[in-house]
């Protein structure tokens, strides 16, 4: 499986939803879009740190393939396989 299906899966997400810019604050957790150091991208799950005031990944399925450098994105519209919506 690649990290898109593996964060939806994680999530038990039926869609992941559309891309949006980072927000100043979000809750509970979301699938994330990030570059990792090499330039590749891989798909995560983030969570807002009301500690640090910046966003956390909280699972990143393919963290063997190297450091993230930024988050490019998040996904927000997103459906659960049971089709509640979440849209942060």
């Amino acid at each position: 499986m690649n990290s898109k299906q593996l964060v939806m899966e994680r999530l038990n997400l039926s869609t992941i939803g559309k891309k949006t810019a980072i927000s100043d604050k979000w809750e509970g957790d979301v699938p994330a879009l990030v570059v990792r150091r090499n330039g590749t991208e891989s798909y995560v799950i983030a969570r807002w740190d009301e500690k640090t005031g910046k966003p956390r990944i909280t699972f990143d399925p393919e963290g063997n393939n190297g450091m993230i450098k930024n988050i490019k994105c998040l996904f927000t519209g997103f459906k659960y396989k049971n089709s509640v919506e979440k849209d942060e």
